[in-house]
């Protein structure tokens, strides 16, 4: 729900949920631990949530 650096040392993965649509949630580390959804995911629109200390 909050920024994290990708970078992080021992950070296995890192996923936003920001796709918007299809069955797959980008690692946006170097690891490359997508994931995938078994079921058909849904994706609301117009929900933001608020970052901390920002």
């Amino acid at each position: 729900m909050y920024d994290v650096d990708p970078t992080t040392p021992g950070l296995c993965a890192y996923w936003k949920f920001n796709e918007g649509g299809g069955d797959i949630a980008k690692d946006y580390t170097e690891n490359g631990n997508d994931a995938k959804s078994y079921a058909d995911a849904l994706w609301p629109s117009g929900i933001e949530v608020t970052q901390k200390n920002k």
